[in-house]
């Protein structure tokens, strides 16, 4: 049996280091919340991703993933700094001034990465949600995206990375992008001076709209027809964890394409219910 909790106005919850398998589920900002995640297959050592759902509000909320940087030290560390860094800021922030206080929070996150000293990074992604409406804010390759109900594609952030850009520019398909031998390359992330965040315009969200968040792990692994398929059929726990599954048996199995990517992976995913979707304009 799947158990939902409401996340009051004030609260947040943190998952640093953990492996949830089961679907985790939240009521927050007038819809609801599932997250799953788990360490790579086979790699021995404690989850690098991590994700924070922060309530702000009966229609107001902060959800973001961090995946610390493989093959750099203390990975799982940035990705934690980063998160308790946008917590600081955010918490606590009025809807009004929400857009500068993630910005602050991920510079603050940023500036105290680079103050270690021990080559540490992150990529992170952030998405806002106030009164029926997203904004995203990402650096990396964590990908944010939102389809409606019957597939259609609202919104896909772009990978900071040499094969995320040729493959925005037309230059490579989705399938030669993630064959190809330069993929894991980013270059943009927490834990470099020159740091550049993307931030995305405001999107009205569908009573039956999906937004799904998620580290690399998960588009390394399925190509996007297919997480775009699963998301949407049914409910948002039940399409949540098989989107999971399946994500995760790729990883294992390596059947079809593309080639398998055994890695970390946080799968984040929230869908409006249709009484609460506001689609007034946001400033």
């Amino acid at each position: 049996m799947i158990e939902s909790h409401s996340l009051a106005p004030g609260e947040s919850q943190l998952f640093v280091e953990c492996d949830h398998e089961l679907p985790q589920v939240f009521e927050l900002a007038g819809g609801r919340a599932v997250l799953m995640t788990h360490s790579g297959p086979g790699r021995g050592r404690p989850n690098e991703d991590a994700a924070a759902l922060i309530s702000l509000g009966p229609e107001t909320a902060v959800l973001a993933v961090a995946d610390g940087a493989g093959g750099m030290p203390a990975g799982g560390a940035a990705s934690r700094l980063a998160l308790e860094a946008l917590l600081k800021t955010v918490a606590g922030s009025r809807p009004e001034n929400l857009r500068t206080a993630v910005m602050d929070g991920i510079e603050a996150a940023n500036k105290l990465i680079l103050s270690r000293g021990n080559g540490s990074a992150t990529t992170i992604v952030v998405a806002t949600i106030h009164k029926g409406h997203l904004r995203t804010y990402h650096a990396g390759d964590s990908t944010c995206l939102v389809t409606g109900q019957r597939g259609r594609l609202k919104h896909l952030t772009v990978a900071h990375s040499p094969t995320g850009y040729a493959y925005e520019s037309g230059l490579f398909d989705e399938l030669e992008a993630a064959e190809h031998p330069d993929r894991h390359l980013v270059n943009n992330m927490l834990g470099i001076p020159e740091l550049r965040l993307e931030v995305g315009s405001a999107l009205p969200l569908a009573p039956r709209d999906t937004v799904v968040i998620a580290s690399d792990g998960l588009l390394d692994n399925l190509l996007l027809d297919e997480v775009i398929g699963l998301i949407c059929a049914g409910p948002l726990p039940i399409a949540t964890g098989d989107l999971f599954r399946r994500c995760r048996e790729h990883m294992i199995d390596g059947y079809g394409a593309p080639p398998p990517h055994p890695d970390d992976l946080v799968l984040l995913a929230f869908r409006p219910t249709p009484q609460s979707t506001r689609l007034t304009l946001v400033k």
